[in-house]
């Protein structure tokens, strides 16, 4: 008769009594880290995707599982990971209480995934869950209204970017909790369909470009489980994020251009301005055009347009005609002597988003 003193790999999993038996830990705890240990050598899946297929709610993932001990370090020690490989999905400690915010399992979310993309698009890091002053909840009880957060903003773009997953788009009972009412007198998923309205109106309003992404718009599964597919979903990321026209095509490219070379963009001073930067105490009063079947004309109100922008007197102020390629020789028609003389300096952006400067 034959006895297992070494459990076999392929149908089971070896426990340290340091879980089992752990003060520390809830039985969720026990229970998820179990999942964990039970995944494929090498395997990376977030807690918070063990925690679905373990049926934990999502209250005792955030508070038994979260808060009460599975952070990076201890979870380390129970695990046998190297503590700079922590458990995947789980977050450092609040420093001020030393436990998890409930908020640390969006750093692995299908939301931070899209909005790193993005920030590679657009060659600027966003303002995450990011709260205006005007875009305010539902009064409460007492008649204060929150500020409700947007998933990216990226000021430098004016752009507001929301990943809506499918329960934005169909009812989920896990996330509506059709039995609680909340501040807006109707359970979680009306109140979140009056919101993703809200924001629909409110944040144009304002000036700003609000872009929904949602997982059809790139590699997911049935489930809308993004399969992060980076070269496809990136690819996907730059037709949605692009501009209607061409102006804002060589708008948005120059806009980035601008931060890269250490630039920030700011409020203009002139509100028919289309762009403009400050650094180092320098300021660039930007006119752009795209393509165009009369290059000439457009070029000539263009810089009458800079023209008309030319009211300060500091000699760090500079101005800059951004065109097309196609709208060279259009632009060369005023000539670089007289460029020069007047401060405005000529950049070309190419079918290939890229952004060359005209010599003088």
């Amino acid at each position: 008769m034959y006895r297992h003193h070494i459990a076999p790999a392929r149908a089971f999993t070896q426990l340290s009594h340091d879980i089992i038996r752990h003060p520390r830990l809830s039985s969720v705890a026990v229970r998820l880290l179990t999942w964990q240990l039970s995944l494929p050598q090498g395997a990376r899946e977030p807690l918070s995707r063990t925690a679905e297929r373990a049926n934990i709610g999502a209250c005792a993932f955030t508070h038994d599982a979260l808060r009460r001990g599975c952070g990076p370090a201890f979870g380390a020690r129970l695990l046998r990971r190297p503590v700079d490989d922590p458990v995947p999905g789980a977050f450092p400690p609040s420093r001020r209480h030393g436990r998890m915010p409930a908020v640390a399992a969006r750093d692995t979310s299908d939301e931070a995934y899209v909005v790193g993309l993005c920030d590679q698009v657009l060659g600027e890091t966003a303002l995450t869950q990011h709260r205006f002053d005007w875009l305010l909840g539902d009064p409460g009880a007492e008649g204060r209204r929150v500020r409700l957060p947007v998933d990216a903003y990226w000021p430098g773009h004016q752009l507001v970017v929301e990943y809506r997953e499918l329960q934005h788009d169909r009812p989920v009972p896990h996330f509506d909790k059709p039995d609680r009412i909340t501040v807006s007198g109707v359970h979680r998923g009306e109140q979140r369909a009056l919101y993703d309205a809200r924001r629909e109106s409110e944040i144009p309003a304002h000036g700003l470009r609000l872009v929904v992404v949602r997982p059809a718009d790139l590699d997911a599964d049935g489930r809308g489980r993004l399969r992060r597919n980076e070269e496809s979903d990136l690819a996907a990321l730059r037709k949605i994020l692009a501009r209607a026209s061409d102006e804002d095509r060589v708008l948005d490219t120059f806009r980035t251009w601008l931060l890269a070379e250490g630039w920030t963009p700011v409020e203009p001073e002139d509100r028919w301005t289309d762009l403009e930067a400050v650094r180092d105490g320098e300021r660039l009063i930007c006119e752009a055009k795209g393509r165009t079947s009369e290059k000439g004309i457009d070029a000539d109100i263009a810089y009458g347009q800079l023209l008309r922008r030319m009211t300060s007197q500091d000699a760090r102020t500079r101005y800059a005609l951004v065109v097309p390629t196609s709208s060279l020789k259009a632009v060369e028609r005023v000539p670089g002597h007289v460029r020069r003389l007047l401060h405005i300096d000529v950049y070309l952006v190419t079918d290939d988003d890229a952004v060359r400067r005209l010599p003088t």
